[in-house]
């Protein structure tokens, strides 16, 4: 969980919407992240997803990268509550299928395999803690399985992201 103040500059292009709320494109340390502004209604959603993210043993090369979480006070609006990520310019795995062609068997295999790698991540059992069976439930893993769960590295690797319901 982030303490202290977040600055992100210019979070200006929406990048998506969801159930419990908006992702927009930003940029933090010269860096460009995912901003997803939680709905005020899913404070509760919004502490276990940042919960899940801050957990060490979830990292991994095809896990979406957690930077920060906090809560952001707006004068023009109320209390948003927000988790910043890495962003992937190509967009959800959903979107890109949808809007390329894949013209190689490598682009396909380097496709599934590392979606695979993600979900096997996501099962695997951690020994020497219960933080990861405390906060993940089984739906969660399987809303990762998703194609609209996933997005797409630059160089074309497939990385989840996780939603709680």
């Amino acid at each position: 969980m982030w303490h202290g103040e977040l600055y992100v500059n210019t979070v200006g292009v929406l990048a998506g919407k969801g159930r419990y709320g908006q992702v927009w494109r930003g940029s933090y340390q010269g860096e460009s992240v995912a901003v997803k502004i939680f709905s005020s209604h899913a404070e509760s959603t919004w502490w276990r997803e940042c919960a899940i993210y801050s957990t060490v043993m979830l990292r991994h090369e095809n896990i979406l990268a957690f930077i920060a979480a906090d809560t952001v006070s707006r004068v023009t609006s109320s209390t948003q509550l927000w988790l910043v990520t890495r962003y992937h310019h190509l967009g959800s795995l959903y979107d890109f299928l949808h809007q390329h062609t894949i013209t190689s068997a490598v682009e396909l295999l380097r496709l599934m395999e590392s979606t695979a790698a993600g979900l096997t991540h996501l099962h695997a059992e951690i020994v020497g803690t219960q933080v990861l069976s405390l906060f993940l439930p089984h739906d969660a893993v399987h809303s990762a399985s998703s194609v609209s769960q996933a997005v797409i590295t630059s160089d074309l690797f497939v990385c989840l992201f996780i939603t709680i319901w």
